[in-house]
């Protein structure tokens, strides 16, 4: 397997471990894909209707979400390390406080309310800019 240098050289250029997560999928029930054809290095996985793409280098992850309501739903963090990205495998709508920025396709207008109330759907709720409270 790896030894001490090689592994401290991986860590070096890369800035999330795809072997680490490709245990992390599992553990989550979530299915590699295959990203033979992208020019980065990349680990893509699928559970259901939602997609998340790790790019190794930089540590970008991309939730791509099918909301039953909303459509598509993108939600994108940076320099996601290790322990976090185990949290985006348990929920993909998490926000880790940095680096995030979400596009809805369905272009809805938001209004930012005092006491926003309960989404209908709860933790069942997979849209990735709702603005109810969870």
């Amino acid at each position: 397997m790896y030894g001490e240098g090689d592994r401290q050289r991986h860590q070096q250029r890369y800035a999330l471990d795809g072997k680490r997560l490709d245990v992390l999928a599992n553990q989550y029930v979530y299915s590699k894909l295959a990203t033979s054809s992208s020019t980065t290095p990349m680990a893509s996985y699928l559970r259901g209707a939602c997609r998340l793409n790790f790019w190794l280098t930089t540590g970008t992850v991309g939730s791509y979400i099918d909301h039953p309501r909303q459509r598509k739903t993108e939600l994108f963090r940076r320099h996601v390390k290790m322990n976090e990205a185990e949290a985006i495998f348990r929920n993909p709508r998490i926000n880790i406080g940095r680096g995030d920025s979400s596009s809805s396709r369905s272009n809805n207008n938001r209004t930012n309310i005092g006491s926003r109330g309960r989404c209908r759907y709860g933790q069942n709720c997979y849209r990735v800019d709702c603005w109810f409270d969870h």
